[in-house]
């Protein structure tokens, strides 16, 4: 949701310093990452809030960049710049999800202990938060 809106609103409210973006991200980044060890944040909607405004960032950060793009590159060099920061930004994707080590590990160590319901409800989980993996990370070929 907090994507959605925020790709919605370049035309009412237009992000010039694109750095600050990213710097927010790796602040909240921090703060999910210490609350994962240390559970010092007290309500689930506490999070759910910082995922909402997570969204926020992320979809300014991509609407703002084109825009930026598209509105401050010459003609002769916006396409290429275009591109490149789509293939950057897919770039990106790919890695988040093809290579997330701790997931397929703890798919492969479920498989292989042979616990059925464990593996289900741990998939049926990752199925349902959208993430998507190959064959290749339950089968463990190719």
């Amino acid at each position: 949701l907090g994507v959605f809106i925020s790709r919605s609103s370049v035309n009412f409210f237009e992000v010039k310093r694109l750095w600050v973006l990213p710097i927010i991200q790796f602040i909240n980044l921090g703060i999910l990452l210490t609350q994962v060890f240390y559970r010092y944040i007290p309500n689930i909607a506490i999070i759910f809030v910082i995922i909402f405004f997570e969204g926020l960032l992320g979809g300014a950060a991509f609407v703002n960049t084109f825009y930026q793009i598209s509105k401050e590159i010459r003609a002769e060099y916006r396409e290429y710049s275009l591109g490149a920061a789509t293939i950057a930004d897919s770039f990106g994707l790919i890695l988040l999800v093809d290579e997330v080590p701790a997931e397929k590990h703890h798919f492969d160590s479920c498989r292989k202990t042979r616990n059925p319901i464990q593996f289900g409800l741990e998939l049926k989980a990752v199925v349902m938060s959208g993430v998507r993996y190959t064959t290749s990370a339950f089968t463990g070929k190719g």
